[in-house]
C-alpha cells in the first residue's frame, strides 16, 4: 500500500459532498447477494441462524456430537454461542373434505440451541472430517481477496459471509470480533470496515441499535476509501447518498456530512495507514 493515498480522504470526501450539494448523484449499484454453496449442516439453517453464524466470525457452526460425527472434537474451553430451533408439536385436525381426523404439524414456539464455531474445534479423524467437509472455498477465498481485508486481519477481526438474499441486513460489524458480508458489493464491505475504523479510533457511539452518526460516518467513509483506490463505480455515491439521507434528520443530509467530515477522515486514514505499516512489515520480514 503505497502511503501515496494517504491524507487524500479530506479531499476526496469534500468532493463527495460538493456533489451531494448539486444532485449530480448517480443511480444507486444493484446488490449481488451472496449464495454460499457450503455442504455443511449450518448451510440448510434459515437466514437467521446463518447470521447468527456469521456474526461470530464462521460459516460452519455445529453441536457438540454433531462435530464428533464429522471427526472433530470441541476444544477444551471453547465457548458457545446459540441458534434458534423451532418447537414443533402435533394436533389432530379434522378435514373439511373429508371428515377424516389427520395429524397436523404446527410450531408453539423456539428453543436455543448451543452451536461451536470451527475454529473452536480440532480434527481427531482426519478421513471422517474429509467426508464431512464441504465449506464454499471459491467464497472464503474471495473474501481474502477483498481490499483492505489484510487491515481487518491485523485488527483480529473475522471476515465471512453469509446469504443475503431476503434477510434484513446487508453486512454487520460486531465490536472487536467480527465482519459479515451478505453481499458481494464492496460498498457494503467498506461501510462494516469503517465502522471497525471508527470503533478503533474510538469515537463510535456505542448503543443499542444503529446510531445515526456512526451510519453515516460507516457510509461516507466506505465511499470515500473506494474513491481513493480507484473504486469509482464500486464506491457507489448514489447509493451512499440514498443511506445518508435516510439517516439525516431533517433531510439535511449534506450538513450532517460536513459536521462529521473530520471523524470520517480519520477513520479513512487509519485504514490506509494501517495497510501501508503492513506492507511495510512483510518487506522487512
Amino acid at each position: 500500500m503505497s502511503t501515496k493515498f494517504y491524507g487524500k480522504s479530506q479531499e476526496v470526501a469534500e468532493r463527495i459532498v460538493e456533489q451531494f450539494k448539486t444532485g449530480d448523484i448517480p443511480q444507486a449499484v444493484s446488490q449481488v447477494f451472496v449464495n454460499r454453496s457450503d455442504h455443511i449442516p449450518s448451510s440448510a439453517w434459515s437466514w437467521s441462524n446463518q447470521f447468527i453464524c456469521a456474526i461470530f466470525g464462521t460459516s460452519d457452526a455445529r453441536g457438540f456430537r454433531q462435530w464428533e460425527k464429522a471427526g472433530r472434537k470441541v476444544s477444551k474451553g471453547s465457548k458457545a454461542f446459540h441458534i434458534l430451533a423451532p418447537c414443533i408439536g402435533k394436533r389432530s385436525e379434522q378435514d373439511e373434505k373429508t371428515g377424516e381426523n389427520k395429524d397436523v404439524k404446527f410450531v408453539y414456539g423456539f428453543k436455543s440451541i448451543p452451536v461451536f464455531a470451527l475454529d473452536s474445534t480440532e480434527i481427531v479423524d482426519p478421513e471422517k472430517w474429509e467426508k464431512a467437509g464441504g465449506v464454499d472455498m471459491a467464497e472464503e477465498n474471495r473474501l481474502k481477496g477483498l481490499p483492505f481485508y489484510d487491515v481487518a486481519d491485523h485488527w483480529g477481526l473475522k471476515v465471512t459471509s453469509f446469504n443475503g438474499q431476503g434477510g434484513r441486513f446487508l453486512g454487520r460489524y460486531t465490536h472487536g470480533q467480527s465482519i459479515a458480508v451478505g453481499v458481494e458489493n464492496l460498498s457494503t464491505w467498506a461501510h462494516e470496515l469503517m465502522h471497525a475504523a471508527d470503533d478503533k479510533n474510538g469515537t463510535i457511539t456505542k448503543q443499542m441499535g444503529q446510531n445515526p452518526g456512526n451510519e453515516i460516518v460507516a457510509e461516507m467513509g466506505g465511499a470515500v476509501l473506494l474513491k481513493i483506490m480507484g473504486y469509482d463505480v464500486e464506491s457507489d455515491i448514489g447509493g451512499a447518498w440514498e443511506y445518508i439521507n435516510g439517516y439525516s434528520k431533517n433531510g439535511d443530509a449534506v450538513k450532517h456530512c460536513i459536521k462529521l467530515l473530520n471523524r470520517i477522515s480519520k477513520c479513512v486514514d487509519l485504514v490506509i495507514n494501517t495497510a501501508s505499516e503492513i506492507q511495510n512489515m512483510r518487506k522487512a520480514a
